[in-house]
């Protein structure tokens, strides 16, 4: 009996030595924490840096209240830029600076980091990150100061028939983007001609516009250091808005922008009829058919079928519904004539009216063409003849002053 007491004793503190360090390796084992969710305030120029970085309701982490040197509640942030650690409560953020992101995460009793936690930051994933010796999980992130483009504005010339393209548009005074030196293929100081019609580029040192076509014109912006283009940007070129911009692969804003070079109205044929003491003013111009222009629909007590008569002798307008023309009066008529689309009236214009050129042919700054033309004075007609002179009688001279 006393042997087998002895052969059993071994047993019996084996089974007391698992039942006391079973409990307390089972206390031991921690739950590794898979991710690790961040949100903290974007650098923005001029703002404080975030100290108080948020996590998940229910996040089984935390960044500690750890106040030394350059820690501010266990985050650091430092300016890379001109390599000086910021203080929260006096550093601001500077535009086309960049900056590091140090925080420092302590997991909650038992849990743990591993090397194979995932992180992301503001909903971006975090690639260098790593358990430090303390086990805490290091997370650094890396940011740019940028000022957003709101608004972009560009000048280029016009295509006119035979005219080379432009490649020198024009910005803003204070602009913070431009079009940069880059010569290559197509490009020509980062900007490309296209004439739509023919489908071919253009070369600006040896092509010219053609009248009628149809052009494109592709421009590419590279914002200045310290700057980006805004997603929600507007874009106008020469005073229009811009449809079509976006940012390329480069980074560079391409705005893109059709024109069609509209085919000069060299002269503009009138045909009115000339006044008559005691008619009604013509008010319908006529123009030769297919003519590139027309008298738009515009009255007034002046004006009608967008034109006037003008009385040079008593220096007023004629009312369109009830004036008539006067005997011995000089008249004007101005005219004014719209360019049909792919048409356009220049500096040049001129114009005839009734076969006669016009006294003056002036261009509106909306396109219109002004034309004046003063009709010879209007002479009254001799309804009768009254002639008194001295019958012949023989003897007598012939009468030669007739009354």
């Amino acid at each position: 009996m006393k042997k087998t007491l002895l052969r059993l004793l071994p047993v019996a503190l084996c089974l007391l030595l698992m039942a006391v360090l079973i409990p307390v390796l089972h206390a031991s084992a921690e739950t590794t924490i898979s991710s690790v969710t961040i949100n903290i305030t974007v650098p923005k120029v001029g703002q404080y840096p975030d100290i108080h970085p948020t996590f998940p309701s229910g996040a089984h982490y935390y960044s500690t209240s750890h106040y030394e040197g350059n820690y501010y509640n266990d985050v650091v942030w430092k300016d890379y830029t001109t390599g000086t650690y910021m203080n929260p409560n006096t550093d601001v953020f500077q535009t086309g600076h960049y900056y590091q992101l140090f925080i420092y995460l302590t997991a909650d009793e038992g849990y743990e980091f591993s090397s194979s936690t995932a992180v992301t930051l503001n909903g971006n994933t975090v690639g260098e990150h790593y358990l430090n010796s303390y086990t805490r999980l290091q997370v650094n992130y890396s940011f740019r100061i940028t000022t957003s483009i709101e608004t972009v504005t560009i000048n280029i010339n016009e295509p006119k028939a035979g005219q080379a393209p432009d490649i020198y548009p024009i910005f803003p005074n204070g602009a913070h983007y431009h079009s940069a030196s880059h010569y290559e293929g197509n490009y020509y100081n980062d900007v490309m001609w296209k004439d739509c019609t023919t489908g071919t580029y253009m070369n600006p040192n040896t092509d010219v516009f053609q009248a009628g076509h149809r052009y494109y014109a592709f421009i590419f912006l590279t914002a200045d250091d310290g700057y980006e283009f805004s997603s929600s940007r507007a874009v106008t070129l020469n005073g229009n808005t811009v449809d079509e911009h976006y940012l390329n692969s480069y980074k560079k804003l391409q705005v893109n922008y059709p024109f069609t070079v509209k085919t000069p109205i060299d002269t503009a044929s009138i045909t009115l009829t000339a006044p008559q003491a005691g008619a009604r003013p013509d008010y319908t111009p006529e123009f030769p058919s297919g003519a590139g222009y027309y008298s738009a629909d515009y009255s007034s007590s002046a004006y009608q079928n967008d034109m006037l008569w003008y009385d040079v002798t008593d220096q007023m307008n004629l009312n369109v519904e009830t004036d008539t023309f006067k005997a011995g009066h000089n008249y004007k008529a101005v005219i004014y004539l719209t360019p049909r689309d792919g048409y356009e009236f220049t500096e040049d214009s001129t114009a005839t009216v009734n076969g006669v050129a016009a006294d003056n042919c002036t261009l509106r700054s909306d396109g219109q063409l002004r034309v004046d033309y003063t009709f010879p004075k209007i002479i009254a007609p001799i309804d009768s003849v009254s002639i008194t002179i001295e019958a012949p009688e023989a003897g007598y001279r012939p009468d030669y002053g007739p009354v």
